[in-house]
């Protein structure tokens, strides 16, 4: 059981296999950084193609938030610029995950 959110990377290849898997960081009760930095160096350094990002919520629904929704935007920009893209964001609280790309959030980026 979590008692602070996580962030975790997944790198994967053109085929969408797994290339690695990164742990990112802790961060409190109600938030942690998306590192977009790190995120980008790590994404280049493995030469993924896609990455995708999971982050669990602690006292919340798997609901992304407008923080989550913020910090994914920039990092959707970002990955884009070296030629990776954000396959998706999941976001898992409880028993439950939310799909960003899924349930339509990437449409605003």
């Amino acid at each position: 059981y979590n008692t602070v959110e996580e962030v975790i990377m997944i790198c994967l290849n053109g085929d969408r296999k797994v290339l690695g898997i990164h742990h990112l960081g802790v961060g409190s009760v109600t938030s942690v950084e998306l590192p977009v930095r790190e995120i980008c160096v790590i994404a280049l350094r493995e030469r993924a193609a896609g990455v995708v990002l999971s982050h669990n919520h602690l006292v919340d629904f798997a609901v992304p938030s407008n923080a989550d929704i913020l910090s994914t935007g920039r990092l959707f920009h970002a990955l884009r610029l070296i030629g990776v893209e954000l396959v998706d964001h999941v976001i898992v609280a409880d028993d439950e995950a939310v799909s960003m790309r899924d349930s339509g959030t990437f449409e605003t980026f």
